[in-house]
């Protein structure tokens, strides 16, 4: 029906990083005296027309491992 020969369904378990919302992970810079001058927001105004959506996922990159990197 769909032109294709053979099918296969493979299953694999995807790992990925969630955010605790406990302790929210964030962006931050800091000079030279260890005082920091800029951070991320914890959290983004909802988009037009989804403003009563709730139990929505911070904002969080997936993919980034916590640390310091210099």
């Amino acid at each position: 029906e769909f032109g294709l020969d053979s099918v296969q369904l493979v299953h694999y378990d995807v790992l990925l990083s969630y955010p605790d919302d406990t302790k929210p992970n964030y962006i931050s810079i800091t000079d030279e005296h260890g005082n920091e001058i800029f951070n991320t927001s914890l959290s983004e105004p909802p988009p037009p027309g989804y403003e009563a959506v709730r139990n929505v996922v911070p904002p969080y990159s997936a993919f980034s491992a916590q640390g310091m990197p210099e």
